[in-house]
């Protein structure tokens, strides 16, 4: 019972302390603003916070930085200090502060600082036109506009115009005869007093060089090697726009001369292509000849080892000295149809050359024109050919196996087809007149030869078909009176000979070595075998002496050692040394002469047959044997 009282007691000392205490102050959080707004080109706002209890920030921003993000509570108020930098465009943060249970939230806004501007003063466009992009710098929505004297020519494309911060624009090929420009005005459609512009600027295809180089570098061209000044040296698009004042004419002598050119377009209105204009480009692959250019000057194009093919066109009139000499990559040659003057070596040492179509004018294959083309297998010989110049086709190892020369042609120079050894045929028209030295010679698989009535002469310095080593037949022509020096010589091949009648001499080496030959019959009008006219004929077992010949040189008939028998006419005079040197088959000479022909020293007949008889007219027997020249063969000179 006593513990309960003292319960009871406890209870209203605690309710009597109760009622003694003061009241807790109410709880009061604020901001002075819940929106700020900072300048568009940075600075600071701030906010105050009065509270009688602690606060914290909430919320991150990496363009706006608080100075505190909490406070202890200040009846005066805390500061809490925003700053930012300038801004590009639009923007906002919502901060939470928050005191117990109580949340406020603040907005800062910060304005963009308007700006618009091109990257460039500039956009170059190709003459041929295309779609270009006019970029531009700028946090406003914009229009462009182009003015009303270039939108014949500048249009937008409407599938890309509201492409942020690019203008796309079609610009029409400029087919006129000078440069074009406009100004391309960009304008703000939420601030019209921002507006920026941009100049399209086009060449016309008539005042522009456009190329390309294979270390991407402009080339250094020299202004007075085009006749037309240089207004502008620029590149568009990956390539370079030499643009011109006026259409030049002229692409003047070394121009591009050993630049690392890979392509090139010149203007339609070039008419001449001076000399070494482009003259060891070694990497120029692409490039095409101006429509009515006439003229490609001297070595103009030489040593451009990466062109493969050129169609020179119809307008061309004149192709100069080497003007495409060693482009060693050249395979093909297309020739309009008035070239009238191709002049020497112009393709020579063309070393790939293939194909080549002449130009139907032409008049003179001139001298080396396709000299060492080791590749050439096809060429037209025009209709109007006249001439075939010296070394015009020297060297060109695959030339077609048959050659046709034109009706046209009367001369074939020297060396004109020398080393042609895929050459099986030649056809000779009736209108040939003359045939140079070597013209033939060492084409080793040339069998067939017609040569025409007409020819009225050929080179003294001969060898024309020499090392021809599969020629079998010839008839020589009828209008010449003599064959010259070497001729035949080393025609291993040649099986027998047709002189007709009125020769009168055979020339030095004229058939030498022509191992194969077995029966020469000389017409009645020879009156002259010159010296080694028939060495080495080794096959050579019967020839007839024309009743006209008066004497045989030296060594003509050395080292025909099949030769078993020989009748000379009495009409020989003499017969020098080793006329008949080692003919080791000879066993009978008939000399018809009475009167002993004059004989050098000895050796006319040295190492013939063992057996080896002369036989001379039975009143002469005599006269021969005590002759001081025919004594040494007394004991084998007999009667007929």
């Amino acid at each position: 019972m006593k513990r309960i009282i003292n319960l009871c007691l406890l209870l209203v000392t605690i309710l009597v302390a109760g009622c003694d205490s003061p009241e807790p102050e109410p709880q009061y959080f604020a901001i002075d603003s819940t929106e700020l707004n900072i300048e568009p080109r940075g600075g600071s706002v701030e906010v105050r916070v009065t509270s009688n209890r602690a606060w914290e920030l909430r919320g991150y921003c990496s363009w706006c930085s608080p100075s505190i993000k909490e406070g202890t509570g200040s009846a005066s108020g805390e500061v809490v200090v925003f700053t930012a930098s300038a801004s590009d465009y639009d923007r906002s943060v919502t901060y939470r502060f928050e005191c117990g249970q109580k949340v406020t939230e603040l907005k800062i806004t910060q304005k963009k600082i308007p700006h618009l501007s091109t990257y460039g003063n500039i956009v170059w466009v190709m003459p041929a036109g295309d779609e270009v992009a006019v970029e531009y710098l700028t946090n406003m929505k914009c229009e462009v506009i182009i003015p009303a004297e270039a939108q014949e020519w500048i249009t937008t494309v409407d599938t890309r115009i509201a492409t942020d911060k690019t203008a796309w624009l079609n610009v029409a090929p400029n087919q006129t005869t000078s440069s074009r420009e406009a100004s391309i005005e960009i304008r703000s459609t939420e601030n019209t007093t921002y507006v920026a512009y941009a100049t399209i600027r086009q060449p016309s295809a008539s005042n522009a060089i456009i190329y390309t180089t294979t270390d991407k570098e402009m080339v250094d061209i020299n202004p007075e090697s085009i006749n037309s000044a240089i207004t502008n040296h620029v590149k568009i698009d990956g390539q370079y726009v030499i643009e011109l004042a006026a259409a030049p004419t002229e692409i003047k002598e070394k121009a591009f001369m050993q630049t690392s050119l890979k392509s090139i377009i010149l203007p339609a209105t070039v008419k001449k292509i001076g000399d070494n204009a482009f003259d060891q480009c070694h990497y120029l692959t692409d490039f095409e000849l101006p429509a009515d250019l006439n003229t490609i000057g001297k070595r103009s194009f030489s040593n451009c080892n990466s062109l493969t093919e050129i169609d020179i066109p119809n307008g061309v009139t004149t192709i100069g000295n080497g003007a495409f000499a060693e482009c060693d990559k050249l395979r093909e040659v297309t020739m309009g149809d008035n070239v009238t003057e191709l002049k020497n070596s112009a393709f020579e040492l063309c070393n790939s050359l293939e194909r080549v179509r002449l130009s139907d004018s032409l008049k003179l294959i001139p001298p080396g024109a396709f000299s060492e083309c080791t590749a050439l297998k096809e060429i037209n010989l025009p209709a109007a050919t006249e001439q075939i110049g010296q070394y015009a086709f020297h060297g060109c190892l695959s030339l077609g196996e048959e050659l046709t020369i034109p009706q046209e042609v009367k001369v074939i120079d020297q060396f004109a087809f020398t080393s042609c050894h895929s050459l099986k045929s030649v056809t000779m028209p009736e209108s040939m007149t003359y045939i140079g030295n070597e013209a033939f010679f060492d084409c080793r698989e040339l069998r067939t030869v017609t040569l025409p009535t007409t020819l009225t002469s050929w080179s003294e310095d001969g060898n024309i078909f020499a090392a021809c080593d599969e020629l079998e037949n010839v008839t020589l022509p009828m209008g010449v009176d003599y064959i010259p020096s070497g001729t035949f010589q080393w025609c291993t091949s040649l099986k027998s000979v047709v002189i007709p009648e009125g020769y009168k001499s055979i020339n030095t080496s004229a058939f030498e070595g022509c191992e194969s030959l077995r029966e020469v019959s000389l017409p009645s009008t020879i009156t002259h075998i010159s010296t080694w006219a028939f060495l080495y004929c080794t096959s050579l077992s019967h020839i007839t002496l024309g009743d006209s010949i008066k004497q045989i040189q030296p060594s003509a008939f050395s080292y025909c050692t099949s030769l078993e028998e020989i009748t000379i006419p009495a009409t020989v005079k003499a017969i020098y040394r080793y006329a008949f040197n080692i003919c080791t088959s000879l066993k009978s000479v008939r000399i018809l002469a009475t009167t002993p022909p004059n004989e050098t020293d000895n050796t006319t007949f040295n190492s013939c047959a063992p057996e080896l008889r002369i036989y001379v007219p039975e009143e002469a027997v005599e006269s021969y044997r005590t002759h001081e020249c025919w004594a040494t063969y007394s004991d084998i000179i007999c009667s007929l």
